[in-house]
């Protein structure tokens, strides 16, 4: 059986790596308190960060209660990578205006994404 999204997406690891991030910024301690919150038990909380499959329904209620969106789970674009690119102080414009094309690239590509994912 395949775990990865479909048209290859992340590897299934890296999917519960995100999950764990997630579940950890949301302020869940520990897999018993997301398990809770997304009403789902923790065996299946546990399976998920360690790249296990799961139902879309699994992945929906975690994305609800961790605050982040399908595309930051299942997306081979993190949200990770927009955040940390930013021009250092003092660095020249065209370095800025750089970056600034890079981040639009990656918002643009990740919405697109969602979009076919849509349709």
């Amino acid at each position: 059986m395949n775990n990865s999204p479909a048209g290859g997406g992340v590897d299934p690891v890296e999917i519960g790596r995100r999950i764990k991030t997630a579940r950890l910024a949301a302020g869940y301690r520990n897999q018993d308190a997301l398990a809770t919150a997304a009403g789902v038990s923790q065996a299946t909380i546990s399976r998920a960060e360690q790249g296990e499959p799961v139902t879309t329904l699994v992945f929906h209620r975690i994305a609800a209660v961790t605050g982040k969106s399908l595309a930051y789970f299942l997306s081979s674009i993190s949200e990770d990578v927009a955040v940390q690119l930013r021009a250092p102080d003092g660095a020249p414009e065209s370095v800025a205006l750089a970056i600034e094309f890079a981040t639009q690239l990656l918002r643009d590509t990740r919405f697109l994404r969602e979009l076919d994912a849509e349709h």
